[in-house]
């Protein structure tokens, strides 16, 4: 297994648990020398900082601004005119639809 390759190319997508296997296996020994094992270690010490949050810039945090004022309406402003909302009747003989359900149904 390559672990530096492995550190290298995925090592932002990986878990800590995924860090723990790849110590694991440093940690073998293995056909590792010593040097690439100690950049290996540094790699995942790096990441776990990483993943735990360090290394980020800190959000500003800008201070709340007071809430603006409501205006209240006045109650004959929110009062709307039926007509306006119903349509207008659509038949020009001025039935009901009750009756033009039936006049249709007879004919």
């Amino acid at each position: 297994m390559d672990v530096m390759k492995i550190l290298e190319e995925s090592g932002k997508d990986l878990f800590p648990e995924d860090l723990d296997v790849l110590e694991t296996e440093l940690a073998t020994g293995g056909p590792f020398d010593a040097k690439y094992q100690e950049k290996c270690r540094q790699m995942i010490a790096k990441l776990r900082i990483w993943n735990n949050g360090g290394e980020q810039k800190p959000i500003p945090i800008e201070p709340e601004k007071p809430a603006k004022k409501q205006r209240k309406k006045k109650i004959s402003s929110l009062t709307v005119n039926l007509r306006d909302l119903a349509p207008a009747d659509s038949s020009a003989d001025g039935l009901s639809l009750t009756e033009r359900i039936r006049r249709d149904i007879d004919a």
